[in-house]
């Protein structure tokens, strides 16, 4: 089939199949004319592609699953190839959620300042920048540092 038909059977663009072919997930034979041809087969690799991506792989992530993307539900399921990913991909996740609830945290204690609120029992935290936060936030200090975050 070619690439507008395997488009339309796997239910994304020509565009996303060029960029699983650039990134190695996907494999043409070219007939004559230069055209791509793929095999029916490619209809699954591809929705299991999307199924990665839609779990947040990037591209890249997702070339550790090529052994099992032909397979049916490889998107949903773990296969041994792919478990240091999935353990990577999990790790890093970790990561990000603990620095967003600690920013989330900080950002709380310095709103309740700005208002003239009791910081909590969390009173003596520091700021975006690890600096020492006194009790006499001062408004522009928390805008600032809301434009640092809006910048990052």
């Amino acid at each position: 089939m070619r690439i507008g038909e395997l488009a339309r059977a796997a239910e994304t663009t020509v565009r996303a199949l060029r960029y699983y072919e650039e990134h190695g997930l996907l494999h043409a034979r070219r007939s004559p004319n230069g055209y791509r041809d793929y095999d029916e087969s490619a209809v699954l690799r591809v929705r299991n592609i999307r199924r990665l991506l839609a779990a947040g792989f990037t591209a890249d992530e997702a070339r550790a699953f090529s052994s099992c993307l032909d397979q049916p539900g490889a998107g949903d399921r773990v296969c041994l190839e792919s478990v240091p990913a999935i353990t990577r991909k999990l790790a890093a996740l970790d990561e990000e959620i603990t620095a967003l609830v600690r920013t989330r945290d900080r950002l709380a204690v310095q709103l309740r300042r700005a208002r003239g609120e009791s910081a909590g029992s969390g009173d003596d935290t520091t700021d975006l920048d690890g600096r020492y936060l006194n009790r006499g936030v001062r408004r522009d200090h928390v805008q600032e540092i809301a434009g640092d975050i809006a910048a990052r």
